[in-house]
């Protein structure tokens, strides 16, 4: 082999050894995507968390097709709960309190996003750092405001032993009296739970309500 051609098959090999990069969990910036990662290394330890980042993208996205693919039709949530978010705050209450469960369909889904998935909960969500609900199995955002009298932020949990995962979108609306006294604060929480399916993505479970 002569001397040239041996200079190009190590600048070759070379070029190749630099390009290897692994991302890891964390990195935070909408539309990332972690490189691939051989089969062997990731033991599926890590997908829970990328299928968390995938949906998240999805949502700011608002791209419906996508989170589809994180939820099972016809959603039967308990006490109905999730319908709660699809009327407006005069109407929360006892209009879905029933004895038979009302089935969520994808049509419902499409129609609804939005208030499934409010503003709020979405800048809130973009807040959440992977890296660390990766880590510790929890973190808690930045209180975040809406510029008037609410203050939000989301609290994200993942239990391994039972395979779930909890976004819990915390809210609190200052009410004051005519006279400008404080009222009792409008604390609402909305706790989207999950599923860790056996091939470690995640898949929506339900919404509960608490406040």
């Amino acid at each position: 082999m002569t001397r040239l051609t041996l200079f190009f098959v190590g600048l070759f090999i070379t070029s190749c050894s630099e390009n290897k990069t692994i991302d890891t969990p964390g990195n935070d910036t909408v539309n990332s995507k972690m490189a691939p990662i051989s089969t062997s290394a990731q033991t599926n330890d890590t997908l829970w968390i990328e299928s968390f980042r995938e949906f998240r993208n999805a949502v700011f996205q608002s791209n419906k097709s996508k989170a589809k693919e994180y939820f099972n039709f016809p959603v039967l949530n308990v006490n109905n709960e999730i319908w709660y978010l699809t009327t407006d705050d005069d109407l929360r209450g006892d209009v879905f309190i029933t004895d038979s469960l009302k089935p969520f369909t994808e049509k419902d889904f499409d129609k609804f996003f939005n208030k499934i998935f409010p503003t709020n909960f979405v800048k809130a969500f973009l807040k959440v750092k992977t890296d660390e609900l990766y880590k510790k199995g929890e973190t808690e955002t930045v209180e975040l405001t809406d510029g008037k009298a609410t203050t939000f932020k989301i609290i994200a949990s993942v239990d391994k032993e039972n395979k779930t995962l909890e976004l819990n979108f915390a809210s609190n609306t200052i009410r004051k009296s005519t006279n400008g006294e404080i009222l009792d604060g409008g604390e609402f929480n909305i706790i989207y739970q999950f599923h860790i399916l056996e091939n470690k993505l995640i898949k929506f479970q339900q919404i509960r309500l608490a406040g």
